[in-house]
């Protein structure tokens, strides 16, 4: 759903193939907003979930509609997260949330990415690509990336002790 909206902020073209864009089925997205949310939220606005929301939304129509059995939501949106999404997902079992994280996990323990060291490389990336420049950086946010990327590197390093 975000890549409509995001069309003009240099999506790569494959991405934005009709063929890869998922549509509700069952209901409008507007009629999943009124229903879930009691209203119809406003198109972006700066800060807002409405993407988040959005997808979950999508994800909730291709469980139920299509049947299928299970969905993985992927997404880095705190807000989202500790908001509407987070009463949303107990409700929802069939639908899984993910961070990008967890994303590295399952293509690592999938053998997708070759190596321990690559993903540790990729782990690093990720948190880097996702958090403010170093200079801009409060000593609370430093110390979050700093957990973040401990927790992550021990559960790399638990796959790999699987795998092997």
């Amino acid at each position: 759903m975000e890549i409509r909206d995001h069309s003009d902020k240099g999506i790569p073209q494959f991405i934005q193939r009709d063929s890869l864009k998922l549509n509700t089925v069952k209901h409008s997205m507007n009629e999943y907003e009124r229903r879930m949310l009691g209203k119809v939220l406003p198109s972006r606005r700066s800060g807002g979930n409405k993407g988040e929301i959005d997808n979950f939304l999508l994800a909730v129509d291709q469980v139920h509609h299509i049947k299928k059995n299970s969905s993985i939501f992927i997404t880095d949106d705190e807000n989202a997260l500790n908001g509407n999404l987070n009463g949303w997902v107990e409700a929802f079992p069939a639908i899984k949330i993910w961070s990008s994280y967890e994303v590295i996990l399952f293509l690592y323990s999938e053998k997708i990415i070759p190596s321990k060291d690559i993903a540790l490389d990729l782990l690093k990336q990720l948190i880097a690509t996702k958090a403010p420049r170093p200079a801009d950086r409060s000593e609370k946010t430093t110390n979050k990336l700093i957990k973040i990327l401990a927790v992550y590197n021990k559960r790399i390093e638990n796959i790999s002790q699987l795998l092997n």
